[in-house]
């Protein structure tokens, strides 16, 4: 019976621990694809790109500096390390005993109907994880085939699993010390009464904590008046979904080179963005335009997308053709403010040599 046992044992840890190298070799297995497939393919392309811009005589010492960003392997070991050894110890924790946190699911934390906090808060940060989990797949896969898997994707990877985990640690213990009420999410109303069927939806809860860490933030900061006041004198936010064409992925990956709003978007340097994001010339220029435009008109950008304006360069074109007049008419926006705004670009440098960046790499 023993030597049995003993095989069963053996069998079911055979199977554990193949399973936990299979997730976690992921990660190690898309740098040596990126490094030694991907990466080449993108050198050729920046070449390509590098070339055309300097036959339109379109660089100067601010706007045209390459950079270099040549990694070695060894600049992927951190980040790399510390993802793989987290989700080791993360899957072996929930994995563990025939995976009875992963398929108990509310039942772990609620035997006989009494809230376990110690099992409900282990069982929050696991489901988290879990979420920040197939997040960075989709995220990593994604940048491996856009070739664009710098050090500081796994950097951003292996800080959401710990957001998350944390996050939804304090977003378990918020929902629960809450008096019965209704919390309103984004659009959404949950009832947070300690006795309602929230706490049984915290797996759910939990996992998509661990897909979009910084909306559980948001609800709990809008919960929280005092933490999301804003100063009555500061300026309107401009995010960067004001653009057309920008997705969540968009921003997190202008995240990670500090641009998270359209002022800081406008301000950056178009061949540093095309180095450093796997976005096409022309879409990153296309996203420039229409930050200009948002910067001179703000929330009147309505009016002028209705007329058929999306971009700074299509206004200026309007002012060139001198149908300003006309502009106003249809916008219902005083000419002497359209007029302002164009005699401010009508020469600016920056808008010229976008357009001619635009042309020039029309096809790539």
């Amino acid at each position: 019976m023993n030597g049995c046992g003993e095989a069963t044992a053996n069998g079911e840890s055979w199977y554990f621990y193949t399973g936990l190298l299979v997730l976690i070799a992921f990660i190690p297995l898309t740098v040596i694809s990126y490094r030694g497939i991907r990466l080449p393919q993108k050198q050729e392309e920046y070449e390509r790109i590098m070339e055309r811009l300097a036959a339109a005589d379109i660089e100067d010492s601010q706007t045209f500096s390459i950079i270099d960003e040549k990694y070695t392997a060894w600049d992927y070991i951190l980040p790399v390390t510390f993802v793989s050894l987290f989700s080791f110890i993360a899957f072996s924790i929930l994995f563990r005993d025939n995976a009875e946190i992963l398929l108990a699911g509310a039942q772990y934390y609620m035997g006989a109907g009494v809230l376990d906090l110690t099992k409900g808060s282990l069982l929050a940060i696991l489901m988290a994880f879990l979420g920040a989990y197939v997040w960075s797949v989709q995220y990593i896969f994604r940048r491996l085939v856009t070739i664009d898997l710098p050090p500081g994707a796994y950097y951003s990877v292996g800080i959401r699993m710990v957001l998350s985990s944390f996050v939804s640690l304090i977003f378990f213990h918020f929902i629960i010390v809450l008096p019965a009420g209704e919390m309103i999410a984004g659009n959404y109303i949950l009832d947070i009464s300690p006795d309602s069927t929230l706490k049984h939806l915290l797996p759910v809860i939990a996992f998509f904590t661990g897909l979009f860490p910084q909306r559980a933030l948001r609800a709990m900061a809008d919960r929280l008046k005092f933490i999301a006041k804003r100063h009555p004198n500061a300026p309107p936010p401009m995010p960067l979904d004001l653009l057309e064409g920008i997705s969540p992925y968009h921003k997190e990956r202008f995240a990670e080179l500090s641009i998270d709003n359209v002022q800081n978007l406008v301000k950056a340097s178009l061949v540093e963005l095309i180095l450093k994001t796997p976005f096409k010339p022309r879409q990153l220029i296309d996203w420039i335009l229409q930050g200009r435009l948002h910067l001179y008109f703000k929330d009147n950008v309505v009016e002028l997308r209705r007329a058929g304006i999306r971009t700074i360069l299509g206004f200026r074109m309007i002012g060139d053709e001198g149908k300003l007049d006309a502009l106003a008419e249809t916008t219902g926006l005083e000419k002497a403010y359209l007029e302002t705004v164009y005699d401010t670009i009508k020469g600016s440098v920056a808008i010229t040599r976008l357009n001619k960046a635009k042309d020039c790499l029309h096809s790539i």
